[in-house]
């Protein structure tokens, strides 16, 4: 007998939209710069990213409440961490468009690094920031563990034996890595929304002069 997930109802939906206030406080560019086509269609883009990752984590919310939700709980947990990344990696290259640099996003992965380093020369102070974010801030880097685990890997919900080579001794032992609770993605999910929202925070203050003057949420 199939069995097909429950979706969230009209009310179920107000509840959760209601009770997700940081999410809410994530920010839409808008922006009338017409000089800058190329910085506009990468705004359009970027507020898709920034809707898709909201509805993700709506779900998320919706699936931890939910008993017996297992399979969809995991499915949107998955969704959110890639959604994410996808939008944090969209802000190197509205920072790309918006300064000019002209780097070629085609490159791969040298391409934020290379907009690092021609932001510390344009702006040291947010560059810095992106800095402590991406190599210090202990959510980020879990949140990235867990999205690396899940498209590299195995997801991080579930158990899973992995080979673990001694620094020691150079020999090879197996270990057991135990499942990550679903109260612990929650933490974490919620830890890396409120961080997202003071970065585009902090976006929103550095972008917003002569080259595009309106940014409003």
């Amino acid at each position: 007998m199939t069995v097909y997930p429950n979706f969230p109802s009209a009310e179920d939906w107000h509840n959760i939209i209601a009770d997700s206030q940081n999410i809410k406080n994530l920010a839409f560019f808008a922006c009338s710069a017409e000089e800058n086509n190329a910085f506009l269609d990468s705004i359009g883009h970027f507020n898709d990213k920034l809707e898709k990752l909201r509805i993700s984590y709506y779900f998320v919310r919706y699936y931890y409440q939910t008993p017996d939700a297992g399979d969809m709980f995991e499915y949107f947990v998955e969704n959110f961490y890639i959604r994410l990344f996808s939008l944090w990696d969209f802000v190197y290259h509205l920072i790309n468009e918006f300064y000019n640099f002209l780097i070629d996003s085609d490159q791969g992965r040298g391409f934020k690094g290379d907009v690092i380093r021609q932001l510390n020369k344009t702006d040291r102070t947010l560059g810095e920031r992106l800095r402590v974010i991406e190599r210090e801030n202990t959510d980020f880097r879990q949140a990235r563990e867990y999205r690396n685990s899940i498209v590299h890997q195995v997801f991080p919900g579930d158990p899973s034996i992995e080979l673990v080579r001694s620094k020691w001794s150079g020999k090879i032992r197996t270990e057991v890595r135990p499942a990550v609770a679903p109260q612990e993605f929650m933490n974490n999910i919620t830890s890396v929304i409120t961080l997202i929202v003071k970065t585009l925070d902090m976006l929103q203050r550095e972008f917003d002069d002569d080259k595009c003057d309106i940014f409003k949420r």
